[in-house]
């Protein structure tokens, strides 16, 4: 009994501490965003796989909803093996294919957690393409991406949250890259590194309103967050 509440205690402390800016950051349609440009970001055959089925792979991207309550980030791991398995056993299952839009989702939450009822909607005027960086652990992989960004979680400065917006993209691919290679399948000719997205139709603010808060949008803050590694 000791030993339940005592494991209890302490997944209350953790849910806590990467929980609590949760009004702030990646809200449902954000997310979307996210992963319809780690789509398009994707090597060619698996983003023609995942822009097949992409309904199916949305649909897991806010898995809090269907789930029926929020699921850790640092579950990645967890996510990550049994997607590996299933892209080999039965990759047309819709299993597999939200499994790719839960995953998306977890990666995103552990840059910048939010809520995912939240109005605001942070998708940059544009982003850039940075390559296909190496995975490796993925459950250290989430615990570093936990705490490289934990700084940034409470940070409201809109050129900050369209960084961290960029380095969930790009992170978003890396992984997905690492689950299709881990089960033994040929994701196909990368995208150049250096492509960018265009959102310019989503920004609400203008270049005028960003300047006139003090300073140029193309400026970045002195608390940037570091590109993801």
């Amino acid at each position: 009994m000791h030993r339940k509440i005592l494991c209890l205690m302490i997944f209350a402390a953790l849910a806590a501490t990467v929980c609590a800016p949760r009004a702030m950051a990646f809200n449902a349609m954000t997310k979307k965003d996210i992963l319809q440009d780690a789509i398009a970001f994707s090597p060619e055959h698996l983003r023609n796989y995942l822009e097949k089925y992409k309904d199916v792979v949305e649909s897991g991207i806010n898995y809090d909803v269907w789930a029926g309550g929020y699921i850790h980030p640092l579950t990645v791991g967890n996510v990550y093996r049994t997607l590996s398995v299933r892209v080999q056993t039965e990759p047309y299952s819709h299993n597999t294919l939200r499994g790719f839009g839960v995953l998306a989702g977890l990666v995103a939450e552990a840059i910048y957690p939010g809520d995912n009822f939240s109005s605001l909607q942070i998708s940059p005027a544009e982003v850039k393409y940075d390559g296909i960086d190496k995975v490796g652990d993925p459950d250290e992989m989430a615990e570093a991406l936990i705490e490289t960004y934990r700084p940034y979680w409470k940070k409201t400065d809109r050129q900050v949250r369209e960084i961290l917006f960029e380095h969930a993209v790009n992170k978003v691919v890396d992984v997905w890259v690492a689950v299709w290679e881990d089960g033994g399948l040929d994701p196909g000719k990368p995208v150049e590194t250096g492509k960018t997205i265009s959102h310019a139709h989503k920004v609400l603010a203008t270049p005028e309103e960003e300047t006139a808060k003090g300073g140029a949008p193309s400026d970045l803050p002195p608390d940037a967050p570091p590109p993801p590694k």
